[in-house]
Order: C-alpha cells, then sequence, then structure tokens
C-alpha cells in the first residue's frame, strides 16, 4: 500500500497526468507545481489562466491566492484540484465570492502520484471566474433574501 498517499502529513499529491497535461495543453500557468521549492503565493502571475492543485495542508491560502487573480485579473479564469469537502470553510468562501463557479465532481476517486490506490477522499474540480450570475443559498432564500 502506498504510505505516503494515505498519510496526512504529506502534501505528496502529485495532479493525475492526464488531469495536468490537458490543462498545459491549454495553455494555462501552475502557480504551484508538485514539489515545488518556491512559494508563489505572493508572486502575481499576471493576466494568465491559472491551474491549481494546492498543498493539501495549505488550501485556504490558495484559495484566497485564486480569489484575488481573478479579482485582480477579471478576464481569467482558475481552476482549483482540491477534496469535495464542501462543507469547509475554503469551500463556501469560494461559492459566497460573488465570482461565477463552477464544480465538477469526479465519478470515483482520483489516482495521485502515479498510485494503483485511490485517494482515501473525493476531489473536484472548481472553476472561478469573474462574475456573470448569482448563487442563491437556501438560508439566503429562506430569509427572504434575493
Amino acid at each position: 500500500m502506498d504510505k505516503v498517499l494515505f498519510s496526512k502529513n504529506s502534501d505528496d499529491w502529485k495532479t493525475p497526468a492526464y488531469i495536468y497535461d490537458l490543462f498545459m495543453k491549454l495553455g494555462y500557468i501552475d502557480p504551484c507545481p508538485f514539489q515545488c521549492p518556491t512559494n508563489n503565493l505572493e508572486t502575481d502571475m499576471g493576466g494568465v489562466n491559472l491551474f491549481i492543485n494546492p498543498p493539501y495542508s495549505d488550501i485556504k491560502s490558495w484559495v484566497d491566492y485564486a480569489l484575488n487573480h481573478i479579482k485582480k485579473h477579471n478576464k481569467n479564469n482558475v481552476y482549483l484540484l482540491i477534496p469535495s469537502r464542501t462543507d469547509t470553510k475554503y469551500f463556501q468562501k469560494m461559492l459566497k465570492s460573488n465570482l461565477d463557479v463552477g464544480i465538477y465532481f469526479f465519478e470515483g476517486r482520483l489516482h495521485f502520484n502515479e498510485s494503483k490506490n485511490s485517494a482515501p477522499f473525493p476531489s473536484c474540480l472548481i472553476r472561478l471566474e469573474a462574475p456573470k450570475g448569482k448563487i442563491y443559498f437556501l438560508n439566503e432564500l429562506l430569509k427572504g433574501g434575493k
């Protein structure tokens, strides 16, 4: 069994090649590639589209980075590959960001690090773009919000 894959003590979650290759062929830039020695959280990548598979020990910081990137460069988009933990604060922050948010769930679980074993959690791709519409939350509707 792949001990690194199932360890919570590791950020070694290399994007499955078929996903990473697709985004690179489409011209996306990855500000935090696998085992990157540089912390690019303070680096403005300019007006480009980004693909981010963040270190899972610091997803919140990379969500903030993605949100700031879209707000500054509103003609671009960002995709984040993250665990589909819809109850987390960072997930809810994206949904409530007033950006256009797309959520793409995978059927089954991904195989990171070219492992034979699947990840112990489900994953999703989040697309963030400049606002085009509004997401309504049930609690807003129940309170009479529009």
